[in-house]
């Protein structure tokens, strides 16, 4: 097996340096030696670098590797079974596994998540072809500009071909010229034609728009067959569909998109004032939060919306998720309501420990949305700040916590929750762990090059082991993998199965230390306890509707498939649970014939 390293692909969800993709630190340790290391370690005979500057080269040169590195300008033929990285990552796959998988066709690699890692198997006699569009690095500014006089500037200093954000969801037969820039996390609709365009981050851009040297700012959206000409649309309007006037769509809460209002979902201080009032609905105590200080403004909207209406309302501030849940049970608050930042904000209702809604208290926030209940203002609630419950948090951490030797670096694209895992788990002086937090902090996985990397859901169900030490059973969601009622039963834990439970990932990393403290065992060893947890999701497009996807579950039940299909929405979420990968694509594959194609849905 060989390996080809595209380095100088762009990055995404890690602050701006100036170096290459391959330097940024994972856990201060450049990513380039993290993977050169699994790629030597796993048995890779080659790798070759493609655009590997100098620093990259002098940092891979030092390393003193069991396999050959060469240094190319071009993707060359593959003169054997091959692992192509477009763009770098941590590994997650087993290499067994992917000489296995490698066959006479080209495979497209995907994370048991569901994530796309940009990663190819290439069959020997091929010549991997040039990924298809270009990407706009994290040091193009795109988050700078002010204003668009500013926004054109970037464009005229910037004459060479069109770039493309990451993140950016583009439909059918999508007309962009060279001239065109676009932003991260842009939507752009089947039959849009850009010419000469400025888009910035978060844009939405409808199906059959005609966009002529236009400048759209950030968060802009343009309705569908809009047709604009010399027009610059100012950060946050709405430019409404051909041919009809503004309209104020409906407030409403989805289950996988929060409180918002319409599709595609618009957030502003406005929003948020009304959100802020639709939730003392469900409660007379509420729990307000965000993620980033940039989602702070939206929170303080919502929390004054509650306190017009008489609530009283606890701001935890700048928080994870897990942080605010402990945090709103020791206030005995009825409900949450956390603004995670981003380019698309989202306003996420929870019960107060952090679970979904229930389906009573969804209801009854859909019908206050449709009641604008802000334009009754009473003016009789009253805030509090509750950010000072965040130390008791920690404190539970830090109880848990054992004496450990291990040094901990910690990669999260949240730089507060990463600080506060930072300071909780620093002092250690010996063999490093990486842990990997998700921006909400309910997940985590853990990285080191003797036990490779550790996934969430296999983390999660080790923590088992140090659970039992107290008497406690595991929580873990009714969609888990069922192989965990096995594992608790060979090593005398217990399971609970409870809709909608969330974990806490630096809690879950804790419980991780205490393992390998208790029992006296390395990274390795404790993850070898684990079964083979394999799972895949895909979001699939049934043409039948919901009528048919629930007769397929009736004739077919199966506990190790699990499917969710959103009211209004003939969108299926289908998550399936297997042994091993090529398992779990069969059964994947059944379940898309059964129910419909995998179709991303157009902006």
């Amino acid at each position: 097996m060989k390996a080809i390293l595209c380095c100088g692909a762009p990055v995404r969800c890690l602050p701006v340096r100036d170096l290459p993709e391959a330097l940024l630190p994972i856990g201060c340790t450049p990513l380039i030696v993290h993977l050169l290391r699994f790629l030597s370690e796993c048995g890779c005979t080659e790798t070759i670098l493609i655009d590997a500057d100098d620093s990259v080269r002098h940092c891979a040169d030092a390393l003193n590797l069991r396999m050959q590195l060469r240094y190319e300008a071009r993707l060359p033929v593959c003169d054997a079974p091959t692992l192509v990285l477009r763009r770098l990552c941590l590994p997650d796959w087993d290499a067994g596994e992917l000489c296995a998988l490698c066959g006479s066709e080209p495979l497209r690699l995907r994370r048991t998540d569901g994530t796309d890692p940009a990663a190819e198997l290439w069959p020997a006699g091929l010549r991997p072809d040039v990924p298809p569009a270009a990407v706009i690095t994290v040091q193009s500014g795109f988050a700078m500009p002010q204003n668009p006089t500013e926004y054109r500037l970037m464009q005229m200093d910037r004459p060479d071909p069109h770039r493309i954000g990451e993140g950016v969801e583009m439909g059918r037969n999508v007309t962009i010229d060279a001239r065109t820039i676009i932003g991260h996390d842009c939507r752009i609709g089947d039959h849009a034609e850009l010419t000469d365009c400025v888009i910035g981050d978060g844009v939405q851009i409808g199906a059959g728009c005609r966009l002529r040297r236009c400048v759209i700012c950030r968060h802009a959206l343009v309705d569908r067959e809009a047709e604009l000409e010399d027009a610059v649309i100012e950060e946050g309007a709405i430019v409404p569909p051909a041919g009809q006037t503004p309209v104020n769509p409906r407030m409403q809460y989805h289950s996988e998109d929060g409180i918002c209002r319409g599709l595609p979902r618009w957030h502003s201080p406005e929003t948020a004032l009304q959100a802020g009032c639709a939730m003392t609905a469900l409660s007379e105590r509420i729990a307000i939060g965000c993620s980033t200080p940039d989602a702070r403004p939206l929170a303080d909207a919502a929390a004054a919306g509650a306190v017009c209406q008489g609530a009283e309302v606890w701001d935890m501030g700048v928080c994870s998720l897990p942080q605010m849940a402990a945090a709103s049970l020791r206030a005995h608050c009825g409900v949450m309501l956390w603004v995670q930042g981003g380019s698309t904000p989202l306003l996420r209702p929870f019960e107060a420990d952090g679970r979904p809604l229930t389906q009573a208290h969804a209801a009854a926030l859909t019908r206050t949305l449709g009641s604008r209940c802000s334009a009754r203002p009473v003016f009789c609630g009253k805030r509090t700040d509750g950010r000072g419950l965040h130390h008791l948090w920690e404190a539970d951490i830090r109880q848990l916590l054992p004496e450990t030797d291990y040094e901990i670096a910690v990669s999260c694209g949240n730089a507060a929750l990463r600080e506060t895992a930072e300071r909780l788990l620093s002092g250690g002086k010996g063999a490093r762990l990486v842990l990997g937090l998700s921006e909400d902090g309910a997940s985590a996985s853990v990285f080191s090059t003797e036990c490779g990397l550790i996934r969430p859901d296999a983390l999660r169900l080790l923590s088992l082991l140090s659970l039992k030490t107290q008497g406690k059973p595991l929580v873990l969601p009714d969609a888990f993998h069922p192989a965990a009622e096995a594992f608790a039963a060979r090593h005398g834990g217990r399971i609970l199965r409870r809709e909608g439970a969330i974990g806490d990932g630096i809690q879950l990393f804790a419980h991780f230390l205490r393992i390998l403290s208790e029992r006296h065992i390395s990274a390795g060893t404790a993850a070898a306890l684990l079964p083979p947890l394999y799972t895949l999701e895909r979001t699939l497009l049934s043409p039948k509707g919901r009528s048919h996807v629930e007769n397929c579950i009736r004739e077919n039940p199966d506990p190790a498939v699990h499917i969710a299909m959103p009211l209004h929405s003939r969108l299926v979420q289908l998550r399936v649970h297997a042994d091993s990968m090529e398992a779990a694509q069969e059964l994947c594959g059944f379940w898309e014939q059964k129910l419909g194609t995998p179709e991303a849905p157009s902006a």
